[in-house]
């Protein structure tokens, strides 16, 4: 094997094994999966409602979107936040708003739980019982509950390569 073939090789097992385990999918629950990596023209075939939110220095353009979904019997406001650069994926982000019910939170969690949805990092990384939290390879995942300064409460979670 020539050493160009070799490198090529190793680059492209390296980025399909950074893409696969840089990755949440909470869509068993009703939450929007996106893949790290998908061009924007993919991703607004499939979200055309998204909005340009803004613009950073750096060249990240910030896109969301609303919906209201259905989890654990109820109905819920879920914001979406989608991170390009170079026209390519590199971050997404949630936010359910859930009022002041800490124990919808309890709830979502063990049902996680009880899905086996993203089981090794929900069992396995949780710094609080309120913040679930993985950095690995370039790759940083995340699912916590945030209270605003008017009491209300979040989960927030998402996934970003570095």
């Amino acid at each position: 094997m020539t050493l160009i073939k070799f490198f090529t090789l190793t680059f492209i097992i390296h980025f399909f094994i950074t893409n696969y385990e840089c990755s949440i999918d909470f869509s068993l629950i009703g939450i929007d999966n996106f893949k790290l990596g998908s061009t924007f023209v993919s991703v607004t075939d499939k979200y055309p409602m998204m909005v340009k939110n803004e613009e950073h220095d750096d060249g990240i353009i910030v896109y969301s979107y609303q919906k209201k979904i259905d989890i654990l019997n109820e109905i819920k406001v879920i914001d979406y936040f989608l991170f390009f650069k170079n026209s390519k994926l590199i971050s997404y982000h949630f936010e359910i708003d859930i009022g002041n019910d800490v124990t919808f939170f309890r709830n979502f969690i063990n049902e996680l739980k009880k899905l086996k949805v993203n089981d090794d990092f929900i069992n396995s990384h949780s710094i609080s019982k309120y913040n679930y939290y993985k950095s690995s390879n370039k790759c940083y995942k995340f699912l916590s509950l945030k209270q605003t300064i008017d009491d209300k409460l979040y989960i927030k979670g998402g996934v970003s390569l570095d």
